[in-house]
């Protein structure tokens, strides 16, 4: 399943994957995720899915900074 772009609104649902053989499972806009980073994963939250779902825009803390930054779809997954 691929995000399509919707109405084009940006507001469309964050697609995460945290098995790579997994479906893609949606993640609403402003809902928590764990982003992998430098092995580790980090608490987040996604704003938004680029149009071809292949990368998320997510905010997260990073070594005591507040961090967005566009990552790629397989490294976030929703939060428990």
């Amino acid at each position: 399943m691929a995000y399509s772009g919707g109405s084009g609104s940006g507001r469309g649902p964050c697609l995460g994957v945290g098995d790579p053989t997994a479906e893609r499972s949606p993640v609403q806009p402003n809902s928590p995720v764990l982003v992998e980073f430098d092995g580790a994963l980090l608490s987040g939250l996604c704003l938004k899915a680029a149009a071809d779902g292949e990368s998320l825009l997510v905010t997260f803390e990073r070594e005591g900074r507040v961090a967005t930054s566009w990552v790629p779809a397989d490294r976030v997954q929703p939060a428990p």
